[in-house]
């Protein structure tokens, strides 16, 4: 058992010796090393999505190029990755477990190499920054439920004999995971941007794909007995602290090397994380002073200092005494939605009875007011106006369930990852948007929702793994509809798509063209069908993928056709037109079967086409003048160059509403086109305009939003922003309705409250937000 020295000093246990903590681990990193090459080695068809979905939104043509490099190389070297990999993690786990041997190899390599020391070049530079921003994310993310690199750093350092393990030391740390991730990237013969671009496809993954690693080591070294009571360890470490008043002293000579002239130690991880639980204690700290004006009964006892809001503890009176307290209300276990509809919503929350039947039962104080915590958290969960009535009724049938969960780990509050939390803010979240119409995918959402609210009201006791498993079951079913979802909304995404590709490829097309036609003479109806209709043709064909060579041959009509109607002074010449006529005609008329012109239109331009080549050949005579301005003519079509995706970042691609409702008619593609508001609507806005551009700039796919305009009123999610966010585009939510938004008339929408944007915080942190909203008051 760990006891205390004098002197404040956390001393271990003397039974456990250093070769048996060397042994556990030496056994710790041969586990961890298996568990980081298995989850490499399941994480590969996920790091070849995101390399690829990557390369479809980048905008930039050479990035995307060096992103698709890097998705062809991960894939081809699938097996070399992660053997590199492996051997990477193993040699910094041993060497970093044998500090002695590790510098013994060190020495000798920098006395064999200092004279081929070299500065860092700047891919070298990029890469390492990749390598922080992953370990910094590894840091800062934990998974659900506890934080498992901090429990493992706390496991690691009592084996090491330390208080703190620093990154650069620990064998396990997210620090040497990436580095051995960095690593097996530099194996791989590419250039150093397509190797960092493999990184970056990796950074998003991290958490997900090492965390149950984490996991395994931290299990394997809980089950033979290496801190297996980590809160009641770390409990005990910080009343020492809060009793010296000062940092605890370190207890080996190499951690004892401290800043003299630094009187407090920096924070490790696990003091992090209690600082961050204690500013979220501050929620319960100002509900205990509003009690504390309270007058109290007299037979409830009282504390002797503030409550311990800060670990788990083991069970209290009031978890066994909570089946007593809770009062009988069969309205809550039924499915019949007119009986769950007969009560208020506010009369269903019996935590506030739970929490007068616990005062007068002498429940300890602090889980009394812990119970009145939970019971405000809920009263604002029923009145949070996002989430739909129906659901509200069956949410708040866990309200025991998260009250239990609450008792058993006071962490609740001060983690967004406590399952009980997850569960509570994915089913609020999923429930957004449903239209009440009896489909089939909505009774089924229902039917699971009941399901997964009535399992954890009859099963939950202490298993916090319960919400998890509800979770996945909720997760799987919403995976499964975001793919019918996403396929039906995706054509409506590619159209307008296309609508902002058009708009920028006309703007090239449409500068290039006139600097091309600028210097050379033309009959008038000749310039005017190369700047609209034959523009709207090489528009087309860009846009629509047309292969290289058919956009060339449309280019070349432009040099022919001009060239046709040029004086003909030699019988070659003439000759030549009379033979190249009737392609050239051809390939003019399948060009225009391509876009939308009259036939009158048509007729119209080649009639005047026949009298140019009338005029052409009977003149007889051309200037050397004339001769210099076909060839720049021709140099410039030559060059022309149509490329959506290589156009400035910031330009600016005003998509036209009319085009989108063309391209939506042309494609029997249900979008509807954001109205004009009226005049009248315009003078009253509700939204100030610095309020418009944050809620703008934070606009991102699946927000939800409310189309007040809408006769009823609809709640629609944004699905897709154009890479140039020149169009928004929401959807109901099976993906069937779509309504598009230019900038200009998403801002108005929002000024005049026709769009009113969700809040995208969960909801238990909206909840917590109005509870301590109301304690400020």
């Amino acid at each position: 058992m760990n006891h205390t020295s004098a002197d404040g000093r956390i001393l271990h246990e003397t039974t456990r010796t250093t070769p048996q903590a060397r042994r556990e681990l030496e056994q710790a990193v041969g586990i961890a090393v298996e568990s980081f090459a298995r989850c490499f080695r399941e994480l590969f068809p996920r790091i070849e999505d995101e390399l690829f979905t990557a390369a479809q939104e980048e905008v930039d043509r050479t990035r995307q190029s060096r992103i698709l490099d890097a998705y062809g190389l991960v894939r081809a070297n699938r097996a070399h990755i992660e053997s590199q990999f492996r051997r990477a993690i193993e040699s910094i786990a041993q060497r970093r477990l044998h500090p002695e041997t590790a510098r013994a190899t060190a020495a000798a390599r920098s006395a064999i190499n200092l004279d081929a020391l070299s500065l860092l070049d700047d891919n070298q530079v990029e890469a390492d920054m990749v390598v922080q921003r992953m370990v910094k994310r590894l840091r800062d993310t934990p998974s659900s439920g506890p934080n498992e690199i901090a429990d493992l750093d706390d496991r690691l350092g009592y084996l090491l004999g330390r208080e703190h393990v620093d990154d650069e030391e620990s064998p396990l740390s997210p620090e040497a995971l990436c580095r051995a991730i960095q690593r097996a990237c530099e194996q791989l013969d590419a250039e150093n941007e397509v190797r960092i671009e493999v990184l970056r496809g990796i950074e998003g993954l991290l958490n997900s794909g090492f965390m149950p690693a984490y996991r395994e080591v931290n299990t394997h070294l809980s089950a033979v007995n290496v801190l297996p009571d980590l809160a009641a360890w770390r409990r005990q470490r910080y009343s020492v602290k809060r009793t010296t008043g000062s940092a605890t002293l370190r207890t080996t000579p190499q951690a004892a090397r401290v800043d003299t002239h630094q009187e407090i130690a920096p924070l490790t991880p696990t003091e992090t994380q209690a600082a961050t639980q204690m500013r979220h204690a501050d929620l319960v700290d100002r509900l205990s002073r509003l009690r504390a004006m309270q007058p109290q009964s007299v037979d409830a006892p009282s504390l002797s200092e503030s409550p311990d809001t800060f670990w788990p503890t083991l069970p209290s009176s009031a978890l066994d005494q909570l089946p007593q307290l809770v009062p009988a209300m069969p309205a809550l276990g039924t499915s019949d939605a007119s009986l769950l509809a007969a009560m208020p919503l506010a009369e269903l929350n019996v935590l506030h009875h739970v929490r007068d039947s616990a005062r007068t039962a002498g429940v300890a104080r602090d889980e009394e007011i812990l119970i009145d915590l939970v019971a405000m958290v809920v009263d604002k969960i029923l009145a949070d106006e996002q989430v739909p009535d129906r659901i509200k009724r069956l949410i708040v049938r866990l309200q025991v369930p998260l009250l239990r969960a609450a008792l058993l780990d006071r962490t609740l509050f001060a983690t967004p990852e406590h399952p009980a939390r997850v569960l509570l803010d994915t089913i609020a979240r999923s429930a957004v948007g449903w239209q009440d119409d009896d489909s089939d995918a909505e009774v089924r959402y229902h039917a699971l929702v009941f399901d997964i609210v009535t399992t954890v009201e009859n099963e939950f006791d202490r298993d916090l793994e319960l919400f998890e498993r509800q979770t996945q079951r909720l997760d799987e079913f919403l995976k499964e509809q975001e793919g019918i979802q996403a396929a039906r909304y995706a054509r409506a995404a590619e159209l307008l798509h296309q609508a902002e590709q058009r708009e920028i490829a006309d703007m090239q097309a449409l500068e290039q063209i006139r600097d091309a036609v600028g210097e050379i003479e033309l009959p008038e109806e000749l310039t005017d069908f190369l700047l609209d209709p034959w523009r709207r043709v090489l528009v087309e064909a860009t846009v629509t993928g047309a292969i290289a060579e058919h956009v060339s041959e449309l280019r070349y009509v432009m040099t022919d056709l001009v060239w046709s109607v040029q004086p003909k002074i030699t019988k070659d010449e003439r000759d030549r037109l009379v033979a190249m006529l009737p392609l050239l005609l051809k390939k003019i008329r399948l060009g225009l079967s391509t876009i939308t012109l009259a036939a009158h239109e048509q007729q119209r331009f080649f009639n005047g086409l026949m009298n140019a080549h009338s005029a052409a050949v009977k003149i007889g005579v051309r200037s050397e003048l004339q001769d210099r301005a076909f060839a720049r003519f021709e140099n410039r079509v030559n060059d022309l160059r149509i490329d959506p995706l290589a156009a400035p970042s910031d330009l600016h691609v005003p998509v036209s509403t009319e085009m989108v409702e063309q391209l939506a008619q042309q494609h029997a593609v249900p979008i509807q086109v954001a109205a004009q508001p009226s005049q009248d609507s315009m003078q009253h806005a509700v939204c100030a305009a610095s309020d418009i551009d944050r809620i703008v700039a934070n606009l991102k796919r699946g927000t939800w939003a409310e189309l007040t305009d809408r006769d009823p009123r609809r709640v629609a999610r944004l699905r897709w922003i154009s890479p140039r966010r020149s169009t928004y585009l929401f959807t109901d939510r099976s993906g069937t309705e779509a309504v598009s938004y230019t900038p200009e008339l998403l801002r108005l929408h929002i000024e005049i409250g026709y769009l009113v944007v969700f809040d995208d915080k969960d909801l238990t942190e909206r909840a917590l937000d109005s509870v301590e909203a109301a304690l400020s008051n």
